[in-house]
């Protein structure tokens, strides 16, 4: 997915994954590499997070049903964990500095897109992808 501040018009994400399973929610970066700029994990639902197990520092984005910017937790460093905050539904987890060198603040909108999967035949010859879908945040993406 590719998640954009839509307040800023900057991008937090290009391959964004989307974690909606108990399971996807509980390793979410646990054993991966560090995050490169572009990666992340939208967590949904989810109200907090930690980072027990992992061996680098994260950026942490908590968003309402409507994609709104409700905390922000810049550097979660490894072996901690926010507190729950009321009325998120989502959070994104990113590299460090992701947060600073998007501009985003708190009560910005971020918005989300899937880009439609092209049949390799069609990127042959058209050389080029196809625009992508917007999926609106407000359905909470189930």
């Amino acid at each position: 997915m590719r998640i954009e501040n839509q307040t800023r018009s900057t991008v937090l994400g290009s391959r964004v994954v989307l974690a909606a399973t108990w399971w996807s929610r509980l390793r979410g970066f646990l054993g991966s590499h560090d995050p490169v700029p572009g990666e992340g994990i939208l967590l949904i639902p989810c109200n907090g997070v930690h980072t027990y197990g992992m061996s680098f520092s994260i950026d942490v984005l908590f968003l309402d049903a409507s994609g709104e910017v409700l905390k922000m937790v810049q550097s979660l460093r490894p072996w901690k964990r926010t507190g729950r905050v009321k009325g998120s539904h989502y959070v994104l987890e990113v590299p460090t500095g992701v947060i600073e060198s998007s501009g985003t603040c708190e009560g910005d909108k971020l918005t989300w897109w899937d880009p439609a999967p092209v049949p390799l035949a069609d990127r042959i010859t058209a050389g080029q992808r196809r625009p992508s879908h917007k999926i609106s945040s407000a359905r909470g993406n189930q």
